[in-house]
């Protein structure tokens, strides 16, 4: 039983000090879970905040993929738009050039076809050289029938024609062909009229042996004109093809170009429709220097977005400048102190002309009695020589300016 004193309860003392320590007990724990608490709710705050950083980046993310989006989605419109044109005049230019090419090819074909014609006429020119000179040494020296067995031997004679279907064509291209002996024919034909010998057989004392050695180079030579007539017919179909594809390579260059400036038109074009889009940037307030009484504006579409390298290079192009003033300024100062010493070197010059005015004024008086011009004085004394020269340079002065006006109007 514990005793009632005054009607209060005495507690004995291990009782108070087991109460006691409960009670520091129970305030330990209730500031430890405080401050465990405390603990939870500041790193919950933490992550909340890391959450919405990163909930904020993301966002920032989406918006630029999706104005990126909006960019790349109109300008892929813009581009489809143009894409059927492009595409047709592509397709021209590369046809063009195509032709080009193919015609160049063909070109280049036509002339080594024509470089062997030539060189192969040049042989059988070389040919018929040398049968003229076989003929010639077949015949000798003092010969009696010389002139006879010569006219046997540039007789024209009819030959069997090799193709009937091209003799028409050949008949109508002899006239063209046989231009270098038409001369030889007529000598030919005049001849036979004044002679009466019968070129076709062997004249009475003439050996056969000659006379058949002629008509045996004769038919060679013959042989070799008629190479060579065929040759030119070639050449000069080649020459025709050759002045045609000319002609197509001129035209086909002219469209090639033209293509070519359409297409490079229409790229402009094009790319000046590509810069009118409106292109969204993103900015930090620290990266807009653009104010107005020390705020930034509501509307910003009068400001100018450039790269920072830009704005660096414009801040040394300022230090540039400055450093160049302060050259020019010296300059100008030296230029200055350059002119004062100038003036003073002016005036001593002046003080000196003056004295030697002075005495070439007393010298002419004491040599002339009277002050003269001594320019007018040089003119009036004639130098023979000097004159001779003076009109040799003119003359060769007038003969180079009448050779210069007729080659401008040559040239012209």
């Amino acid at each position: 039983m514990v005793p009632v004193v005054n009607g209060k309860t005495e507690l004995c003392t291990s009782e108070l000090e087991e109460r006691v320590q409960r009670q520091l007990y129970a305030l330990y724990q209730r500031d430890e879970l405080l401050t465990a608490a405390g603990r939870l709710v500041r790193g919950f705050d933490a992550q909340i905040r890391i959450a919405r950083h990163a909930r904020f980046q993301l966002d920032l993310l989406l918006k630029r993929a999706e104005l990126h989006q909006i960019t790349l989605f109109t300008e892929f419109r813009l581009l489809k738009d143009f894409e059927k044109s492009e595409m047709v005049l592509s397709e021209k230019k590369q046809v063009k050039d195509e032709e080009r090419q193919e015609l160049y090819s063909k070109l280049n074909e036509l002339n080594s076809k024509i470089e062997a014609r030539k060189k192969e006429l040049e042989k059988l020119a070389q040919k018929e050289h040398q049968l003229h000179e076989e003929f010639k040494a077949s015949l000798g020296e003092g010969h009696k029938f010389a002139d006879f067995l010569w006219k046997v031997f540039k007789k024209r004679i009819k030959r069997k024609k090799q193709e009937t279907a091209d003799a028409g064509s050949e008949e109508s291209d002899g006239s063209s062909s046989s231009d270098d002996s038409s001369f030889d024919e007529s000598e030919d034909e005049s001849e036979e009229d004044e002679n009466v010998l019968d070129l076709d057989s062997c004249p009475v004392g003439c050996p056969i042996e000659d006379f058949e050695n002629t008509c045996a180079i004769r038919e060679r030579r013959l042989d070799v004109e008629d190479d060579m007539m065929e040759e030119k017919k070639q050449l000069e179909l080649l020459r025709k093809d050759l002045e045609s594809c000319t002609k197509k390579q001129r035209i086909v260059d002219s469209g090639l170009k033209q293509a070519q400036s359409e297409l490079e038109a229409f790229q402009l074009e094009k790319q000046r429709k590509l810069n009118e889009l409106d292109a969204i940037v993103i900015l930090r307030m620290n990266q807009i220097q653009y104010h107005v009484n020390g705020t930034v504006p509501a509307d910003l579409s009068v400001g100018l977005i450039f790269a920072r390298h830009n704005l660096y290079i414009l801040y040394r192009r300022i230090v540039a400048l400055t450093e160049e003033k302060k050259r020019q300024r010296r300059e100008q100062k030296d230029a200055k102190d350059k002119h004062v010493m100038l003036q003073k070197h002016k005036k001593l010059f002046q003080k000196e002309l003056e004295k030697l005015s002075a005495i070439c004024d007393r010298e002419m008086i004491d040599k002339f009695g009277k002050i003269d011009d001594i320019e007018r004085m040089e003119g009036v004394v004639i130098n023979p020589k000097l004159e001779e020269l003076t009109t040799k340079m003119l003359i060769l002065q007038e003969e180079f300016e009448r050779e210069e006006t007729e080659l401008e109007v040559s040239y012209n």
